[in-house]
């Protein structure tokens, strides 16, 4: 063919040039059109998946990392019901809106179990973030109900000492009660404060058991204050409230500190849940950029198989063809290379921006390619962006936050952090920075209190305590401020810190302290004060009679000079024959004697509520109706009473006198009136007797003069008030000094009959004959000698 174009003319070889030129131009056109095609078809199917799916896949760590921010952001708002309402709505849509683009994404991507290990994550970081929520708004209403406790506490020591103090209370036993009051108050008190300061449940319980203790104490008091039952009454139900029931301030307290408890470990499983949650995101994100990577392999390859093709089309054609190579070359394989260096670069250059100008398969492919970059660019900032959110959350908290990972190296901190710990180096304070580095910055400014035993053992405690923390510490700043340091290790080895600002509250807590200690103090000089006037008091009452001791110390009676007419019932007594009994007796047994008589018939006297008036020495002086009387009447028949008793006791003392070997025991006469007299206050100013006067006294007196031995004789006054009571015999009238007229009077009878027989004694004293038996002491043998010698008594009396 070539010898038979070679004998043709030039023409006819351009024509069968341009024959084969435009064979070879029309077999390459369509080669060309068809790959055109074909890599258009293929890169238009990739291109549009790859984006939706990176675009899917963007949105997918967006919403997870808007679903980690959750549980932090709770920290940046005030709980209440309205805002957990609004949290829980939030929380609602944000899972609907994952739910959403998982399900999208099933279809897209492989990795399903990647899919539902985020769904399964997901939910459970919801539902951890629900539960933090709700335990931080109980933990809120908790510490808001322990400060209002705290501070109805302060307001009722103010109210109690304020008007306690001001009030005066005449009973000492009611300023006692008072007292008890105020040292159960402050017992409690101080039990409360104690227990803001412990974080241990058990000590809580044994202090809940002391404030039931320090409560039913001042129970008692208030029960015991008679005259402040109204002011203690009101503060004890105050008080009874606050540290009593259910809802009393321990059991407050516990349950917040259950509440902080349950808000670390919700905290530290949100971070725990959020880092598994991100992994699971970072696992499907990748195996997305993998089957992206996958399918611009496969592009590249059909791109480069399709530019081979033209390639090999080309040199086919030879020199015929180079103008058809140049052609290709610039419009169709240097645009397509070019095309294929944008996508590789992964951002759009000038070259892609220029191919997208033209209406044919390349300009369409290019600006698949110049959408596909910027997409995948746009979704890049948004994660940026999504980070920046959770760091702003951060910076939100109004305590200091940090996060160090596994190696002891600063991840992330907020603001407040480097504020509150390291004023003045917070630029050093920065990511990357090891814990150590920025602890020993510190102390070289002078912001940390190093105790005796050096900085390098102090910053080994410190950096051990924060690798292996336990609980809450308290740490004071050099400029003063209290911070408490609340740290825990995650599973992966991070350390995550909050920290809080508690001067005020430390502060505080000294100013309790120190009211505490002034009322102490103050309690000790009352308490000094009351036990001197209860020592004062117990002196006085030896020689006062306990109505007029009560009325002078209850401020019934004022201590002045003063009187007034009152119609009283007067006791006189006066042992017979003493002057006898006292010449026979050393001084020595005569006022041991003399004692033993008053003290009994005191007794006795005060046992039937008698005002004894005085003593003048072997004689007694009783009235009865004033401070206190129960009615004429009554207070007649009472000393009666009390004059039987007497004679009957005096018999029984006699026996027992002549026991010890008295000779002549004790006999007593009782005179009993009832008349109008003067009773009050008698003397100076400077010294007063409180007693009676008048002729009804003087009366009193004379009858017992007249009265038989062991015998009761009234007056015809007393006689008319007690005759229905006491069997009585008239006597003969009595001339009685300094009274005009004879004075009837009445001997009261059978005074001894209970003594004699019923009891087993027997006494019998008149002149001649001493008789004293008692029965119940008597051995058999002495009864069969005593009923001999009373067969022999018996006779011998016989006329």
């Amino acid at each position: 063919m070539l010898l038979a174009l070679a004998r043709h003319g030039v023409a006819l070889k351009i024509l069968t040039g341009l024959a084969l030129l435009v064979l070879l131009t029309v077999l390459g056109g369509v080669v060309a059109i068809h790959s055109f095609r074909e890599a258009n078809n293929v890169f238009t199917t990739v291109a549009s998946t790859q984006i939706d799916t990176m675009s899917d896949a963007a949105e997918l760590r967006e919403h997870t990392q808007a679903i980690a921010s959750l549980a932090p952001g709770l920290f940046a708002r005030e709980l209440n019901e309205g805002s957990l309402l609004d949290f829980t709505t939030k929380a609602f849509n944000q899972q609907n809106q994952l739910q959403a683009l998982i399900d999208k994404l099933s279809s897209q991507v492989k990795d399903s179990q990647g899919l539902a290990s985020i769904n399964a994550e997901a939910s459970a970081l919801f539902d951890n973030a629900d539960s933090l929520s709700t335990a931080i708004y109980e933990k809120a209403a908790l510490q808001d109900s322990i400060d209002k406790a705290i501070g109805e506490l302060v307001a009722i020591r103010d109210n109690a000492t304020g008007a306690l103090e001001h009030k005066a209370f005449g009973e000492a036993a009611v300023a006692i009660a008072i007292r008890s009051w105020i040292a159960a108050f402050n017992a409690l008190n101080s039990t409360a404060l104690e227990s803001l300061a412990t974080t241990q449940p058990n000590a809580l319980s044994v202090m809940a058991a002391d404030m039931a203790w320090h409560l039913r104490e001042a129970e008692i008091a208030v029960q015991s204050a008679t005259g402040a039952e109204p002011l203690l009454g009101a503060l004890q139900k105050r008080l009874a409230a606050i540290a009593g029931g259910p809802q009393g301030f321990i059991i407050q307290r516990q349950k917040l500190l259950l509440a902080e408890r349950e808000i670390e470990d919700l905290f530290q499983k949100n971070e725990q849940i959020s880092g598994r949650l991100a992994a699971a995101v970072d696992l499907v994100v990748e195996s997305i950029r993998n089957d992206v990577a996958a399918q611009n392999q496969t592009l590249n390859a059909t791109l480069a198989g399709r530019s081979r093709l033209l390639l090999i089309m080309g040199c086919l054609g030879l020199t015929g063809a180079l103008a058809v190579g140049a052609f290709t070359q610039m419009s169709v394989v240097g645009r397509l290379n070019r095309l294929r260096r944008a996508m590789t670069g992964g951002h759009a250059s000038e070259d892609a921006l220029d191919l997208t100008r033209g209406s044919d398969e390349i300009a369409e492919m290019a600006q698949s390619v110049v959408n596909y970059v910027n997409e995948i660019n746009r979704r890049e900032e948004d994660i940026k962006r999504s980070s920046l959110r959770l760091t702003s959350a951060i910076e939100t908290l109004p305590t200091g936050f940090s996060l160090y990972d596994a190696e002891d190296h600063l991840v992330v901190c907020n603001t407040r952090y480097r504020e509150l710990l390291y004023p003045g180096i917070e630029d050093f304070v920065q990511p990357g920075q090891s814990f150590e580095m920025v602890v020993r910055k510190s102390i070289e400014r002078g912001h940390i209190l190093i105790p005796h035993g050096g900085i390098d053992e102090w910053v080994a405690e410190r950096i051990e305590h924060h690798r292996n923390p336990h609980g809450l510490t308290v740490q004071q700043r050099a400029n003063g401020v209290w911070v408490e340091i609340g740290e825990r290790r995650a599973e992966n080895g991070d350390i995550v810190a909050i920290y809080t600002d508690i001067t005020e509250h430390r502060n505080f807590e000294a100013q309790i302290i120190a009211a505490r200690e002034n009322a102490e103090r103050a309690k000790d000089v009352a308490d000094e004060k009351s036990r001197t006037l209860e020592r004062l008091s117990e002196r006085l009452s030896k020689y006062l009679s306990p109505q007029v001791f009560a009325s002078i110390f209850t401020g019934k009676n004022d201590i002045t000079i003063s009187s007034s007419r009152k119609k009283l019932t007067i006791f006189f007594a006066d042992v017979a024959d003493f002057t006898e009994t006292t010449d026979s007796m050393e001084s020595e047994e005569l006022t041991a004697l003399l004692n033993h008589y008053l003290t009994e018939m005191s007794r006795i006297a005060l046992s039937h509520g008698a005002t004894i008036d005085k003593y003048i020495g072997d004689a007694i002086m009783i009235f009865f109706g004033d401070p206190e009387t129960r009615g004429v009447k009554e207070d007649a028949v009472a000393c009666v009473n009390m004059a039987v008793a007497m004679q009957r006791r005096m018999r029984e003392l006699e026996a027992d006198w002549r026991g010890r070997g008295i000779q002549r025991p004790f006999r007593m006469r009782v005179g009993i009136n009832t008349g109008f007299c003067t009773v009050g206050n008698f003397g100076s100013e400077d010294r007063m007797d409180y007693t009676i006067i008048g002729s009804e006294v003087n009366l009193a007196s004379r009858l017992q003069f007249h009265a038989e031995l062991g015998g009761i004789l009234l007056a015809h006054e007393t006689y008319a008030l007690v005759k229905d009571l006491f069997p009585t015999e008239e006597q003969n009238p009595i001339v009685a000094k300094g009274f005009a007229d004879p004075i009837r009077v009445h001997k009261v009878l059978g005074v001894h009959d209970q003594v004699n027989g019923t009891n087993g004694v027997i006494s019998a004293h008149m002149d001649g004959a001493e008789m004293h038996i008692d029965i119940e002491k008597l051995s058999e043998a002495d009864r069969v000698a005593l009923r001999n010698l009373a067969q022999d008594l018996v006779l011998r009396l016989q006329p």
